[in-house]
């Protein structure tokens, strides 16, 4: 019942928006977060309270995010200008998640008062990682982000509600992106952005009043997920330390020493080629005569060698060398 009340709601919002056939006040968001100039970089890590049993104090964690990002929508005003809200996530925003084997999620919660001034009531990001098996590589596979927005201020009695509210929700399930090998961690240092489709929730008087409260349109109904610098490694396997991998798969440049694999390949073939040509050409490089000159004396040496008679030592030389002695022998 209250499924079926929220498609009619839904459906009779989108017509109040397209052919402008609500009668009821028309409203507006707070401006956009006002720190979006310095767009927070927080770091977040999910643990894997399921790991095997290890002497480590600390649980290891199988997802570890480093994110300045920020969510954009775009609203559509009476007049038909359309303008950016800006939502900043924070970087003290809580985290959970799960760490399976094929799949891996991460999610970010934050909330804010109504006197904080922020346009974010109530706020979640989840990110979805997926891998196949344990050699494939890692992709993000979703992404998925419910907020309530604080409408303009100046509004409470009109709505019976101490913190006025709308539901916003966002979604891109079907991604295959940061496509990432095995064990690296994803980085990025240039701005991006995720398209989202997104989908409003109509805010009424009251809970028994039929009458729905205009509230500025999402623009094509549209937002984008930006990041300013982002770096992601999950299936972390048995990893305690709160610093990335050194094995680095950046947006742009993919790995940056995948070079060296080429690099050595082509000093091998290279070498091979030079030895080949070197076989091929050595007449022409003079090779063979230097060989066939050595191999010349090398036999003239031989041949000489052959035509000196070997000294031949009889008893009788010895007796007569003996008998003779030497000079220096006959003279003493």
């Amino acid at each position: 019942m209250h499924i079926s009340f929220a498609f009619f709601s839904l459906a009779f919002y989108t017509a109040c928006v397209r052919d402008a056939l609500c009668s009821g006040p028309r409203l507006k968001h707070r401006p956009s977060d006002n720190d979006t100039s310095s767009k927070p970089e927080g770091v977040w890590t999910v643990l894997d309270q399921n790991a095997p049993k290890h002497k480590h104090k600390h649980v290891p964690s199988c997802i570890l995010a480093r994110l300045r990002v920020s969510i954009v929508i775009p609203v559509q005003h009476p007049t038909g200008e359309v303008t950016n809200k800006t939502i900043v996530v924070p970087e003290n925003a809580s985290v959970s998640g799960t760490c399976g084997s094929t799949q891996q999620r991460i999610t970010l919660m934050w909330n804010n008062t109504a006197e904080s001034g922020k346009l974010v009531k109530t706020g979640q990001l989840t990110f979805l990682f997926v891998k196949k098996n344990s050699k494939s590589p890692i992709f993000l596979s979703g992404v998925w982000a419910s907020m309530d927005l604080f409408l303009e201020d100046g509004v409470l009695n009109l709505l019976n509600d101490g913190n006025p509210s709308q539901n916003l929700m966002l979604a891109a399930p079907d991604l295959h992106i940061w496509e990432t090998p095995a064990r690296f961690a994803y980085v990025c240092h240039h701005q991006s952005f995720i398209p989202l489709q997104a989908t409003t929730l109509p805010t009424q008087l009251g809970i028994n009043d039929s009458n729905i409260v205009m509230v500025d349109p999402v623009y094509e109904n549209e937002a984008y997920l930006v990041f300013h610098d982002l770096a992601v490694e999950a299936f972390r396997h048995n990893r305690f330390a709160k610093h990335f991998t050194h094995l680095k798969y950046d947006c742009r440049k993919k790995w940056n020493y995948d070079y060296i694999p080429y690099l050595v390949g082509t000093a091998l073939v290279a070498l091979v080629v030079f030895d080949i040509l070197v076989f091929i050409f050595r007449k022409q490089l003079g090779c063979d005569s230097i060989l066939s000159e050595e191999d010349e004396i090398e036999g003239v040496d031989d041949d000489d060698d052959d035509d000196v008679e070997p000294l031949i030592v009889t008893e009788d030389s010895e007796i007569d060398n003996a008998g003779n002695g030497s000079p220096s022998s006959r003279r003493s």
